[in-house]
């Protein structure tokens, strides 16, 4: 598209740009839905090799136990959707210091001098 040189042209490059971005969407749609692999389970060998920090199992048996981990059980086997395990560790990261002055900022403030029980 060439450059816009009065006014007047604004609507048409606007038109332009939303059909540009409505034919991105659709490509990137296309392509996520061709690339996505299926969810898989893992028993607990697979999820303590899939683990980051290799977890012996009377680790993971413990992280059950207090319900820390998401899991499954079948019978008596333990199991671990791979997309619960992936989102569980993303949030069990440790948070950016922007990410801690925006929940930071989300609670209501009250000053230290005033007091939450009044005196009669």
């Amino acid at each position: 598209m060439e450059a816009i040189t009065s006014f007047d042209q604004v609507p048409a490059a606007l038109n332009y740009l939303i059909n540009e971005v409505g034919i991105l969407k659709k490509a990137l749609a296309e392509r996520d839905s061709s690339t996505s692999e299926p969810d898989k389970w893992f028993n607990l060998e697979e999820f303590c090799k899939y683990h980051p920090a290799k977890p012996a199992p009377t680790t993971v048996y413990g992280w059950v136990s207090r319900r820390a981990v998401p899991h499954k059980h079948d019978g008596k086997h333990l199991l671990f959707l791979k997309s619960e395990i992936d989102s569980w560790l993303k949030e069990k990261g440790r948070k950016t210091t922007a990410e801690i002055e925006a929940l930071a900022r989300q609670h209501p403030t009250r000053s230290r001098n005033q007091s939450s029980v009044t005196t009669a």
